[in-house]
């Protein structure tokens, strides 16, 4: 049995709808990112928050994925 307050699932599995299940997974994928990213070089950045999102099956455009880059890697 879980503690009070303690996660035990997903924190993606939330219950928003679509449209706020596709923007807290992307949240989510971004902040995860800056974490694990900042600071390295936009091509690597771009190429890694490109395979999360993919692999998330969260949809995202070229030019949202290439502005994310630049300001992760501090550009």
């Amino acid at each position: 049995m879980a503690n009070p307050g303690e996660q035990n699932e997903p924190i993606m599995d939330g219950v928003h709808g679509e449209d706020g299940s596709r923007q807290a997974k992307t949240d989510g994928i971004l902040a995860q990112s800056e974490q694990d990213f900042t600071g390295r070089p936009v091509e690597d950045v771009l190429d890694l928050l490109t395979q999360r999102f993919e692999q998330s099956g969260v949809p995202v455009d070229q030019d949202f994925l290439q502005r994310e880059a630049r300001r992760i890697s501090g550009l």
